[in-house]
């Protein structure tokens, strides 16, 4: 299924927008030329398209915030879920997508409820049994990477807690959502940040000097670039003349990331061998 939906995103995007695009939503690293791949990696943003615990964690916080104005944290943290689940069915369980949605549930509901030692637990014992189904996940960098950045997110958002006033007009409670939601974006890309530079370290023995900068000026951008990418996949599978919009918008969004990506990586230092 990720096959067909990677398929008509070429046909809806030009490159390397179309890679870009398939890398963040599904971890589809192959269609990235080495120029990219190489800016992505002076600048501290690969972590952007090795689909991991922190891609899903990033839409489900935007689904839980959208939905707290309107229900209840429970039955917005379980709609949550669900999405994450149909997210899986739509694209397919493979390999990096479950544990994708196993890692940022786990995040999410870890989040919401504040329960940071069960969800210590649970992504320790999770990824046990990949490791254990599949010996070679450990050597794997997209594993490596979502296992780190998930664990950042839950012990830099322990203390986090999704509250809602019911007593607030309608706009005020959305108002506040938005506000959580720029601040939450902002510790989950410091968090996960912090996290991840050993990986960078040991498999590409090199420093991002810029990453946390990089990643500040895009960290706004992924969700609705997520949000609009998932549309533009299900509506080209449904009916492919609806999708045309979406890509236009996706197009500026992406071209907006590929500037600052090649702007950052550009820079002089922006990154430094160990």
């Amino acid at each position: 299924m990720v096959s067909d939906v990677v398929a008509s995103i070429n046909q809806l995007l030009p490159e390397p927008h179309a890679g870009l695009l398939a890398g963040i939503l599904y971890g589809v690293r192959t269609q990235l030329p080495r120029d990219l791949t190489d800016a992505l990696i002076r600048s501290g943003t690969l972590h952007i398209v090795a689909l991991s615990g922190m891609n899903i964690t990033i839409l489900s916080n935007l689904t839980a915030l959208t939905l707290l104005p309107f229900f209840s944290r429970k039955i917005s943290c379980l709609l949550t879920v669900l999405i994450i689940i149909g997210f899986v069915v739509f694209v397919g369980p493979s390999p990096s997508i479950v544990r994708a949605a196993i890692m940022g549930s786990l995040t999410m509901l870890s989040v919401v409820f504040g329960r940071q030692h069960h969800a210590l637990v649970f992504l320790c014992i999770s990824a046990v049994f990949m490791i254990v189904f599949d010996r070679e996940m450990i050597r794997n960098i997209s594993f490596q990477l979502s296992f780190l950045a998930t664990l950042g997110l839950i012990v830099f958002q322990a203390n986090s807690h999704y509250q809602q006033d019911v007593s607030l007009p309608l706009f005020h409670r959305m108002i506040r959502a938005m506000y959580r939601f720029v601040r939450d974006d902002i510790r989950t890309t410091l968090s996960a940040q912090v996290f991840v530079l050993p990986i960078f370290i040991f498999q590409f023995h090199r420093v991002s000097i810029l990453s946390p900068l990089a990643n500040l000026l895009i960290s706004w951008i992924i969700p609705p670039i997520m949000v609009l990418g998932l549309m533009m996949s299900f509506l080209a599978i449904a009916w492919f003349p609806l999708a045309i919009p979406f890509s236009w918008v996706l197009w500026l969004f992406l071209e907006y990331l590929l500037q600052v990506i090649f702007f950052v990586s550009g820079l002089p230092l922006s990154s430094i061998d160990v």
